[in-house]
């Protein structure tokens, strides 16, 4: 699970569209999963997106795509400001189950910067421990400061004989030298932390994380297309995959160029 991580990219946001878009959205979704597994990427995610823009549910663009692809990891990337994480996770093992093992899910927050009392760790510690329970079919009743798990609809109507892949976005800002020990107990319940910025916020992630056994760190952010030196730098800051992502909104009918360009600095080599 940890290698299908060490390459990923993101599709471009999905929009709503109005009628008659939809025939071309499909076509797109499926020239895109052609693409990057011809690419060798190892993942591709979607995008929960704005909830002030909405787009569609990514538990069910991934389940679509389960019949298109083969090999590649379907992520869903979800900000935890629509469904809570019980009910995401419940829907994230019905993708798992479509796609014969193949599903991962990316735990985010928006805008948790400068707002008192967000404690952003706090809640995506949470979030991950109630994910992780239900994907393993492990489900005490949790009550925390956040979320809840109590079973009933939170439970998963199946049980799976492997889990989704679990992942987790860190905050704008790290914890400080005081908190260090929360990121730590944060990484050890997922299978990998995303972290954006420079080579030297990856470093310091990577020195924490350092004694945590099996949580690789992943960078996540946008690759220009001159930045193969970018990579190598982030590579020997600690990052040991790469989420990559496309610039800007396109078309739908652009997306699949868009994900190939997003993925080749990445790479070293033009993608077909």
């Amino acid at each position: 699970m940890i290698d299908a991580l060490r390459l990923g990219v993101e599709l471009p946001t999905v929009p709503a569209g109005p009628s008659g878009e939809e025939g071309e959205v499909l076509t797109a979704l499926r020239a895109c999963g052609r693409t990057v597994e011809a690419s060798g990427a190892g993942s591709l995610w979607i995008d929960a997106g704005d909830p002030l823009d909405p787009t569609p549910d990514p538990c069910v663009l991934a389940g679509a795509m389960a019949t298109m692809t083969s090999r590649v990891l379907l992520g869903v990337v979800d900000r935890l400001e629509g469904r809570v994480p019980a009910i995401l996770a419940r829907d994230v093992t019905a993708v798992h189950l479509l796609s014969g093992g193949r599903a991962a899910l990316l735990l985010c927050l928006p805008g948790v910067r400068g707002r008192p009392g967000a404690d952003p760790l706090g809640r995506l510690l949470e979030a991950a421990a109630i994910c992780r329970a239900v994907f393993s079919g492990d489900l005490p009743a949790i009550s925390g400061e956040h979320f809840t798990l109590a079973g009933g609809p939170d439970r998963p109507p199946f049980p799976l004989a492997s889990r989704p892949a679990l992942v987790v976005a860190l905050p704008d800002e790290l914890p400080d030298p005081g908190t260090a020990h929360r990121l730590g107990e944060l990484a050890a319940t997922v299978d990998a932390v995303a972290v954006g910025g420079d080579p030297e916020r990856v470093a310091a992630v990577a020195a924490v994380l350092g004694p945590v056994p099996g949580a690789a760190v992943l960078w996540w952010g946008t690759l220009a297309p001159g930045d193969p030196a970018l990579v190598d730098s982030l590579r020997e800051a600690g990052a040991e995959g790469l989420l990559v992502r496309p610039s800007g909104r396109v078309p739908a009918g652009g997306w699949a160029s868009a994900v190939a360009d997003a993925l080749r600095p990445a790479i070293g080599r033009p993608v077909r």
